[in-house]
């Protein structure tokens, strides 16, 4: 934390909290308030080091850029018409660590195909509806 200056009743000093412009104003003998660039009031409190903390609390730091990449839910969808071993393969190359398995595979398969958003011909390999539909189309 950086040394603050004392303010006088009534006058404000500027300062940089979490890479944020902020006015510290003192309101009364007893009550600072941290007031944002645009006026808008963040905080107050009893003296100047204490709003300072309660403000870089209150002040959000900005939030890293993550690297927008598929999830594997929405791999998953996009392959679900192909084998079991080429899903797999997929999320394993665009997710290394993930603990994606085959087991895995079979739950994304039973529950698109509960919730109607798969047909038979892309339901678990073992359920009775994937069967009927081989049978037929055999």
């Amino acid at each position: 934390m950086k040394k603050l200056n004392k303010v006088e009743i009534g006058s404000s000093e500027k300062a940089t909290i979490n890479e944020a412009e902020v006015q510290i104003f003192r309101k009364s003998k007893y009550t600072y308030e941290v007031l944002s660039r645009n006026g808008k009031k963040i905080c107050s409190a009893p003296s100047l080091p204490k709003a300072y903390i309660k403000a870089e609390k209150l002040i959000e730091l900005p939030k890293p850029v993550v690297k927008k990449g598929s999830s594997i839910k929405s791999m998953v969808l996009d392959l679900i018409h192909k084998e079991d071993e080429d899903i797999l393969a997929a999320v394993k190359a665009e997710h290394p660590d993930s603990k994606f398995d085959q087991s895995h595979v079979s739950w994304y398969r039973s529950t698109m195909f509960r919730d109607g958003i798969i047909g038979a011909e892309c339901a678990p390999r073992r359920s009775k509806a994937y069967k009927l539909w081989k049978e037929n189309n055999s």
